[in-house]
């Protein structure tokens, strides 16, 4: 739904990175600057720029373009845990599953930067699902079809292509995302938990990142109209 020119995968594609992690949906298959290392767990996707600070749901960690595979993603999964366990009362309150609060928070962490934002963006997407409309997350259709924020705009056949994680697409109209688009920061996923109930279901970012809650179709293409006249819309 917002666009912002920057990575979608949460720590961003910086300069300098001299390691990218990625880690195959469903498979386990781990690649490091594209070669094969190991099979090792199915998991949602990871992809991590390395050598740079690594937000792992909370705690900045650089790894050695030759640490072992093996350990970086144990210290992460259990980083994430960890943070699990911290937030638990609140989580079991929210009434939202472990898998649904890291999918909501990848999202919003794409999606915004405050975390009054985050909050909101959630409370959006909520009223979405309640109301069985497609989510119209962007970051996810870019996620979907592998293509970086900020590279291009989506083509057609990318917003209804039917992928599961794409939102953009009325076959997965009231439903999330079939996992995580990036791995969240500990306070997108405190945004997500304690998300804000509102009565929005739009919104869209200007290219300041200023994010706009609007309730009706209408108002959303008007702010959007607003935004291009103002030169605050997002050229690519």
């Amino acid at each position: 739904m917002a666009k912002e020119k920057r990575s979608f995968y949460g720590t961003g594609r910086r300069k300098g990175s001299v390691a990218r992690v990625t880690l195959t949906p469903g498979t386990g298959k781990i690649t490091v600057n594209g070669r094969d290392v190991q099979e090792y767990m199915p998991y949602d996707v990871l992809v991590m720029d390395l050598k740079q600070p690594l937000v792992v749901t909370g705690n900045e960690n650089t790894f050695d373009v030759n640490a072992d595979v093996k350990a970086i993603f144990e210290k992460m999964l259990d980083q994430t845990d960890k943070i699990l366990t911290e937030l638990k009362p609140s989580l079991e309150k929210s009434g939202l599953k472990v898998h649904e609060v890291l999918t909501l928070a990848s999202m919003a962490e794409s999606e915004g930067v405050s975390l009054e934002d985050r909050k909101n963006i959630v409370g959006v997407f909520m009223n979405r699902i309640k109301n069985n409309m497609a989510l119209g997350s962007d970051v996810t259709t870019y996620y979907a079809s592998k293509i970086e924020l900020g590279e291009r705009d989506l083509y057609m056949s990318e917003i209804n292509s039917d992928n599961p994680y794409n939102t953009r697409s009325a076959k997965n109209a009231g439903k999330l995302p079939v996992g995580p688009i990036c791995n969240p920061s500990k306070s997108a996923i405190e945004a997500t938990i304690n998300y804000t109930q509102n009565d929005y279901l739009y919104f869209v970012a200007d290219k300041n990142m200023k994010v706009y809650f609007t309730k009706t179709d209408a108002e959303h293409n008007k702010k959007i109209q607003e935004l291009k006249k103002q030169g605050l819309w997002f050229e690519y």
